[in-house]
């Protein structure tokens, strides 16, 4: 039995104290359009068990895209799971998220603990702050008395995707700026997808 370390309230975030996202990682190629990433994680460090070889290959398309694909194999049972987990600000830096515009192809939702964790709980978005089926500007419901916008300091939930098979990929989300004219189109093969609003990052 192994403990990871705890970080965030009494839970591990992000894997833990060193984050996956601080180690160096080794190129193994490089092209104008491609670059391969690999990073081996040792079995024990940070408590999580096992050799876990991950190979994360980003990639600029013709058709303006940036896309994110990650490999994985490790030699024991381990929890695994990556994300992409960049900030993007529509407007400018000294404009908040507020009037950008997000739509969300969901229906459903988890809601969140005191700790932030999910709950079990997949509720229905219809009626609620978070129905996003049509576009709705980011700000509409962000300081409502809604207990879970209390619980996140803002939107930090998971939203269960459309699909029609595991595995599709499909049109996540697309959030524009009116005011900028620049828009951003977020496509996945996850079943969800954790919409954060940047609750806690005071001076970005």
């Amino acid at each position: 039995r192994s403990h990871t370390p705890i970080n965030n309230g009494i839970n591990t975030c992000h894997t833990g104290l060193s984050g996956f996202h601080n180690n160096v990682w080794d190129i193994l190629s490089q092209k104008d359009e491609e670059v391969v990433l690999k990073y081996i994680e040792k079995d024990g460090d940070d408590g999580w068990p096992g050799n876990l070889e991950t190979v994360l290959t980003i990639r600029l398309t013709d058709e303006n895209e940036i896309r994110f694909e990650f490999d994985a194999t490790t030699d024991k049972a381990t929890p695994c799971a990556f994300t992409q987990h960049s900030f993007f600000n529509l407007t400018t830096p000294e404009e908040n998220i507020f009037d950008t515009e997000l739509q969300i192809n969901a229906d459903f939702f988890t809601p969140v603990d005191e700790h932030m964790i999910p709950t079990g709980e997949i509720l229905k978005v219809k009626g609620t702050v978070f129905d996003f089926t049509e576009p709705m500007k980011i700000g509409k419901h962000i300081l409502d008395n809604d207990d879970q916008l209390i619980k996140g300091t803002g939107y930090d939930h998971n939203f269960c995707l459309r699909k029609e098979y595991f595995g599709q990929e499909v049109l996540g989300a697309r959030a524009v700026s009116h005011k900028s004219g620049i828009a951003i189109e977020m496509y996945t093969n996850a079943s969800g997808m954790q919409l954060y609003t940047g609750n806690w990052m005071d001076g970005f």
